[in-house]
């Protein structure tokens, strides 16, 4: 996942697997660079060495800090520019393949890099061609070392062997982080949505979310004829809890009642935090039986709860007999007020 510096994080067998592959990149790289000074020319072998330098040291970033960050892409499209070279002064290359290789090099600055990063790559690759060109026009014949043909189509199959690899090796780099940004998108959204149904005290629904399920409950009820119950809970003296002992023990009273919540009620059953120190439970195909046994079970969760003071609450229970959500919030309100009338630490479930 990127990280706000930039940087993806390696999962651990992806890192395995790239730490393997640049392995054996090196190796490749080492004897590319000895086939070059002792079998072909040693300038195109000393450009070889120098990549093979660069990738070393890209490759000991990555391993060290197990991230793939700006500056390891930067070491990353340096090697890139400097092989370029090497293999247009060893004479395996054509200059449209690389003015097709900065190309290549420039998207990628552009769609990874950032910053001086960015510009400096994006100057290289526009400036290799060119300096190639001059250094072809200029001095052809001290570069460009005449090979037998046998060698010559040695030297250019390595060439596109090598080429093969290093184009993996950054598509496979650009494919990676096209993906961790999907995930990375996909959590936030996940989270943003999280946020936008689920109070963030409670880790229970939140008022908006608890009444468009509950009406959303309400009208399957309706078209399948079947029945739902509402329970809807208030913390006894919450206020003195406030007073007395501080917000952050009321707060972890709240928390301590909707945790009891969260361990009895079970899907398709949801609980929420109306507001306040009021909550609701939404039992869908349960009647007014099943509800009281539910609103007995919360009793009994809440009277275990250890705190400043002795933790009771007062319930209203209602049965949907046909009207709308929001009437049957009404029913169950009032209920609750009778219970707070009648003594607290109760439960009413008629009129």
């Amino acid at each position: 996942m990127k990280s706000s510096s930039g940087q993806i994080s390696m999962v651990q067998p992806e890192f395995a697997g790239i730490r393997v592959t640049m392995a054996a990149c090196m190796i490749f790289f080492a004897a590319m660079t000895i086939f070059k000074m002792v079998l072909t020319d040693w300038l195109s072998g000393l450009f070889y060495l120098a990549a093979l330098l660069i990738m070393g040291i890209f490759f000991f970033q990555v391993v060290r800090t197990e991230r793939y960050s700006r500056g390891v892409w930067f070491l990353e499209s340096i090697f890139f520019l400097v092989w370029m070279a090497a293999i247009r002064v060893a004479g395996g290359g054509t200059q449209p393949g690389i003015d097709a290789g900065a190309v290549v090099v420039m998207a990628f600055a552009i769609v990874m890099g950032s910053g001086i990063l960015r510009l400096v790559v994006i100057l290289l690759a526009l400036a290799l061609p060119i300096l190639l060109r001059v250094l072809e026009t200029r001095w052809s014949t001290e570069l460009y070392v005449a090979r037998p043909f046998a060698v010559t189509r040695l030297v250019t199959g390595a060439t596109v062997l090598s080429m093969a690899v290093v184009l993996g090796l950054l598509m496979d780099r650009v494919v990676a982080a096209y993906f961790r940004q999907r995930e990375l998108a996909q959590a936030r959204l996940e989270t943003l949505s999280r946020m936008l149904v689920t109070d963030g005290m409670t880790g229970l629904a939140n008022q908006t979310s608890l009444f468009e399920r509950l009406s959303d409950e309400v009208g399957r009820a309706r078209r399948n004829r079947t029945t739902m119950s509402v329970v809807m809970i208030d913390i006894d003296d919450f206020k003195a809890v406030n007073d007395v002992h501080g917000h952050l023990a009321g707060d972890a009273v709240i928390v301590g009642v909707a945790g009891v919540l969260a361990s009895i009620v079970s899907p398709p059953e949801f609980a929420g935090r109306r507001g306040g120190d009021e909550f609701v439970v939404v039992l869908p195909d349960s009647g007014i039986d099943q509800a009281m046994e539910v609103a007995e079970k919360i009793m009994e969760g809440v009277s275990t709860l250890r705190g400043a003071r002795r933790i009771t609450v007062s319930i209203g229970v209602a049965a949907w007999g046909g009207q709308d959500a929001a009437d049957l919030m009404s029913i169950v309100d009032a209920r609750l007020r009778r219970a707070k009338e009648l003594g607290k630490d109760r439960i009413v479930s008629s009129d």
